[in-house]
């Protein structure tokens, strides 16, 4: 049950952005809640690599606001989805193109969103969940794309729906792959955008990921040693690798104490990365996220 509940809470995290708003109306219901109740502390596990891990969405929409401009050539060509035949290389860039949607969504590109969808759900076809991602979720991903609680029901459900579908074919490898499919895709396309427009938030958002990535190789390595896994765990590593020189720098920080009004000064850590590291970081990330999509 853990490590469905983590999968859910990482898909849903590849596909939201935690500072979004939450104004807008929605057509979707609340998410049935109570297995969740009866396993609040396996959720409450899952929940902190939820919030340790990146957001494609969250990156995008920072760099919408930062100024910078819709690329295509950040992302997967959807030419490449023919070329995907095993179920590994398929669970992967059925991630990367989870994220390509997004991120093609949240600039309102419309060609390139419904060209991206294509792409997903001939993947998540072939690997036997097209209901989890068909023509009806993009629909609802489309009306609710500007309300992140409604993303999060939406994402969760078809997440439950494909993770079924592995679990009772005992394939749970496939899960894991997708999660670090989109992983690797909104870190390779925020470290793009990173290098050409210098934005400290976006760069700041990059170095955090030095303590998310160490949770994302936890997960894999829960789901056994099969060889796609191996492989994507050896890949991993070396990512990690480019982010264990970071220097971790503790801050002075504004503390309030609930039973005192005087405000004290408490301590921060804020993760420190040189323009030299995020291209060094850069540069990995894009051998391996290239060598997937192949």
């Amino acid at each position: 049950m853990l490590k469905r509940n983590i999968f859910v809470l990482v898909i849903a995290s590849l596909f939201l952005f935690a500072c979004g708003s939450d104004s807008g109306k929605s057509d979707v219901t609340a998410i049935d809640t109570t297995s969740a109740n009866n396993n609040s502390k396996e959720l409450a596990n899952a929940q902190q690599i939820l919030y340790t891990l990146p957001s494609p969405v969250e990156a995008a929409a920072l760099m919408k606001m930062s100024g910078a401009t819709f690329d295509k050539t950040h992302l997967n060509p959807v030419s490449n989805v023919s070329k995907y035949v095993s179920n590994d290389s398929k669970a992967l860039n059925l991630g990367i193109y989870g994220t390509d949607l997004i991120y093609s969504s949240i600039f309102e590109q419309t060609q390139e969103s419904a060209e991206y969808f294509k792409c997903a759900n001939t993947l998540s076809t072939s690997l036997g969940i097209s209901e989890a991602f068909g023509e009806a979720t993009f629909k609802r991903l489309k009306t609710n794309i500007n309300n992140r609680d409604s993303l999060l029901t939406i994402v969760a459900e078809a997440s439950l729906d494909a993770d079924s579908y592995f679990k009772e074919n005992e394939r749970p490898a496939a899960s894991a792959m997708v999660a670090a499919g989109g992983w690797i895709e909104g870190l390779y396309i925020a470290t793009r955008i990173a290098n050409v427009t210098k934005h400290q938030e976006i760069i700041q958002r990059v170095a955090e990921q030095k303590n998310s990535i160490g949770n994302l190789i936890s997960l894999v390595e829960s789901f056994g040693s099969e060889q796609g896994l191996t492989s994507v765990l050896n890949d991993l590593k070396e990512i990690k690798a480019q982010f264990d020189v970071l220097e971790v720098k503790k801050e002075p920080a504004d503390k309030v104490d609930p039973s005192s009004p005087v405000p004290t000064i408490g301590v921060k850590k804020k993760i420190t990365m040189s323009a030299e590291q995020l291209k060094a970081i850069s540069d990995k990330v894009e051998i391996i996220r290239n060598k997937i999509i192949q």
